[in-house]
């Protein structure tokens, strides 16, 4: 480049005067950066955008007369019930003036009234903590439903915290309780409606709905999917839309993934009214690819073992894919023991075969197998693997020096008893295809465990 010296002829010296070795030289691409030079992306504008909801009415009144009509708002609410269409409207405008709050640049992390304090307080007056079986909760159901109908608006523009905040509130509104329970055979009834919106959250284009939006989608929807009075389609709807985002989550980012994967395994259904084992096809074609984070493939073994099976399942060629994932990971464990986040991956792949909470309420392939007689048959192939597996997981989880050695034992016996099919359910397609039913294109992502 004209102007620049050579620096291979440029002399540095180091703080004691010595001469250090010259520099390398330059070589520089007159057509374009510098060779194995990447420019940063433009930052998203969902992350720089100054874009705020519009001024609201009660931001422009005089302090003492908006004072005034917040007082009527706390009224209103601590009634209970309407006493007519005035007091209506006014509770319609303070939600809008609510989540208009959220959208202020001021408000998005610090000040005196940051977004995500202001959400949790706007719950709490949706939902107090201390409500009495006898309070009336019209006030409250319609601030819900009036939160549901204002989202997309929240979820889909301004920035990235009104958006995340939003999307909080919205998994939050199923603990809103419409009308109190009376023993076991009247629950109570909780709030639904958040459903369509939550849903339609995780289906949005990850180019324009930031992963940190949808995330909140996939936890609401799995809080609503444990409310007793949800209808089943809507429970149904819920399976298959997380399956659906499992399968096309390759560009997901790893987090995100596990997210997705993690729902799977605290709803634990295995599959729909066709008895088709979707959920367990798509947590194993995630447990077998290469390409996938080594948390998200673990938490997909520990995923499998929860799910509620019934007869038809292949369980020993998921226990078999189980080791064949731990095989793998402890290629990439003997290269680098020191990563801190490989004792929790070989406890998540503890929890495919046993149960590993405190209280002993979770399950496992093997458990399953000892304790329900319909998968009696898997007992043998699964005890098989989890004996070999067993030794492997508590060599890292105690940094013990047989690692190697128990790993080689693994992969021999795998060798040596190969699955004699690559279906764990006749209506499935093969484990190993190249791209599952229903899934897009996806582009490259990094190894799995970088």
């Amino acid at each position: 480049m004209p102007g620049m010296p050579n620096l291979q002829n440029v002399r540095q010296k180091n703080l004691k005067g010595e001469d250090l070795p010259p520099l390398p030289e330059l070589t520089l691409d007159p057509n374009g950066l510098p060779s194995g030079f990447t420019p940063s992306r433009e930052p998203p504008v969902w992350m720089t955008t100054d874009d705020e909801a519009p001024v609201h009415r009660f931001e422009e009144l005089p302090a003492k007369e908006q004072k005034q009509v917040l007082s009527r708002v706390t009224a209103i609410r601590q009634a209970g019930a309407f006493a007519n269409d005035d007091e209506r409207k006014l509770i319609e405008e303070y939600v809008e003036f609510k989540l208009s709050q959220l959208t202020r640049k001021g408000n998005r992390l610090g000040g005196k009234t940051p977004a995500h304090e202001l959400q949790d307080k706007f719950f709490r007056e949706i939902n107090p903590l201390n409500l009495a079986k006898t309070d009336k909760t019209e006030v409250r159901v319609f601030m819900a439903t009036k939160v549901v109908g204002l989202a997309p608006q929240f979820l889909n523009n301004y920035h990235l915290v009104p958006r995340v905040q939003t999307a909080i509130l919205l998994a939050r509104l199923s603990e809103l309780v419409e009308v109190q329970g009376n023993g076991p055979q009247a629950p109570p009834v909780q709030f639904t409606k958040a459903l369509p919106e939550l849903l339609a959250l995780l289906k949005q284009d990850k180019a324009n709905t930031p992963a940190g939006v949808r995330a909140w989608g996939i936890a609401g929807a799995v809080k609503l999917y444990n409310v007793q009075n949800l209808k089943i389609g809507e429970r149904s709807k819920i399976v298959e839309t997380l399956v659906e985002q499992i399968n096309k989550s390759g560009d997901e980012p790893w987090w995100n993934q596990w997210r997705m994967v993690e729902a799977m395994g605290q709803i634990r259904v295995t599959s729909l009214a066709d008895k088709k084992p979707i959920v367990a096809q798509a947590l194993a074609r995630v447990l077998i690819d290469e390409s996938r984070d080594w948390l998200v493939r673990s938490e997909a073994a520990t995923a499998l073992g929860q799910l509620n099976y019934e007869t038809g399942t292949d369980l020993g060629l998921i226990a078999y894919e189980v080791g064949q994932m731990a095989r793998q990971m402890t290629d990439a464990y003997l290269k680098d023991p020191t990563n801190r986040r490989w004792k929790l991956c070989y406890i998540k792949v503890y929890g495919a075969f046993k149960p590993t909470d405190a209280n002993g309420t979770g399950t496992g392939l093997l458990k399953q197998a000892q304790d329900r007689a319909a998968l009696a048959a898997y007992r043998n192939p699964i005890g098989a693997v989890f004996d070999k597996v067993l030794p492997l997981v508590a060599g890292v989880v105690k940094k013990a020096d047989t690692v190697a050695t128990t790993q080689e034992e693994l992969a021999k016996f795998l060798t040596d008893n190969p699955p004699k099919v690559d279906r764990i359910h006749s209506a499935e397609e093969p484990l190993h295809a190249k791209q599952p039913l229903g899934a897009s294109q996806q582009p490259p992502v990094p190894p799995a465990g970088g």
